[in-house]
């Protein structure tokens, strides 16, 4: 599959569920406004030192730097995003040097490590797609300074890496879903286990 493919189809189509479908809110509007930018310079690059480096990179790091911050107990977020950037760089690396270990597709592999990380990790909705894309980028950015130090450039936030970020915005989603399901089907079922004892 062409890389960037999903990151197109999944970035449109939360663009279009949290314009049309959300409630007209700030978090709404910056949500929206955060997704056309980064589906907008996904193809546009910046130069710094002799590093190129993705405009939607420095979009989404900046995004969700912003919803970082805002985050309680920031001690706690800050290392369990670290812990999901060492994660992310132990993979590629892994990648890197032994690709035949790879059991399953990069697009695949590296997002539900990361997700399942971030859900391990965290609580709440918000909370994980905050660090678990938090985690990713920062150790695409490690990764990226590591390969050039052995003089071995690679680009930042390649098509490839905004797959993985679209990847862990859906499979942190999908599980939300599974745990809500979960929750509703279980009030349910108290509801009839005491009708049926009334």
């Amino acid at each position: 599959m062409a890389e960037g493919l999903l990151f197109y189809w999944i970035a449109w189509m939360l663009w279009i569920i949290a314009t049309f479908f959300m409630d007209k809110t700030r978090k709404r509007t910056f949500l929206a406004a955060w997704l056309l930018l980064t589906i907008i310079y996904s193809n546009k690059y910046v130069t710094f030192l002799t590093i190129e480096v993705s405009v939607s990179f420095i979009i989404i790091l900046i995004g969700m730097m912003l919803l970082h911050a805002r985050l309680p107990r920031l001690s706690y977020h800050l290392i369990t995003s670290f812990t999901i950037s060492i994660g992310y760089i132990a993979i590629l690396l892994w990648e890197q040097q032994t690709p035949v270990w790879l059991f399953l597709p990069r697009a695949v592999l590296i997002p539900v490590i990361c997700a399942c990380l971030s859900i391990l990790l965290t609580n709440d909705f918000q909370t994980r797609m905050v660090i678990g894309l938090v985690g990713i980028t920062f150790g695409e950015a490690i990764y990226s300074f590591i390969l050039a130090g052995y003089q071995l450039p690679e680009t930042i936030g390649e098509m490839a890496f905004l797959d993985s970020v679209m990847m862990v915005i859906v499979i942190i989603f999908c599980i939300e879903v599974i745990l809500q399901m979960k929750q509703r089907f279980t009030i349910l079922l108290n509801n009839v286990m005491r009708w049926q004892n009334d």
